[in-house]
């Protein structure tokens, strides 16, 4: 691993937190940003980085996953694998909350997708 890439990975790893930190007070980025002698485009420049390096880690695993193997690949660490088995879709409406966001499907919701935005909502929860 180069110098720039331990770099990267720890400014990573600082705003990840900076962003949880903020969530967790409950205030606006512009209040949160004012309080901490944050430029706001720095806030949201980050942030966008954040999002793309947990898309950047998960694109991968779905393009290469087969469907049988989709279920043990994606599911982030600490959390336990729910569902309905194949044999028995759902016939009601999905709702999953993931700090302040609510995702709500249909019953024929794409699983790979469906993953892959709760792993982005993880990195900035």
């Amino acid at each position: 691993m180069t110098t720039k890439r331990i770099t990267e990975e720890i400014r990573l790893s600082h705003w990840a937190q900076v962003v949880r930190e903020r969530i967790e007070q409950g205030i606006s980025i512009k209040d949160y940003c004012e309080s901490q002698g944050i430029k706001r485009h720095k806030y949201f420049y980050w942030q966008r980085k954040l999002r793309e390096a947990a898309c950047k880690e998960i694109e991968p695993k779905i393009q290469e996953a087969n469907p049988e193997e989709k279920q043990g690949k994606l599911v982030p660490q600490g959390w336990a694998l729910c569902g309905l088995p194949e044999a028995e879709p759902a016939t009601e409406p999905i709702t999953i909350e993931i700090g302040k966001f609510s995702i709500k499907t249909g019953a024929a919701v794409n699983k790979a997708t469906l993953e892959a935005i709760c792993r982005v909502l993880m990195t900035v929860c």
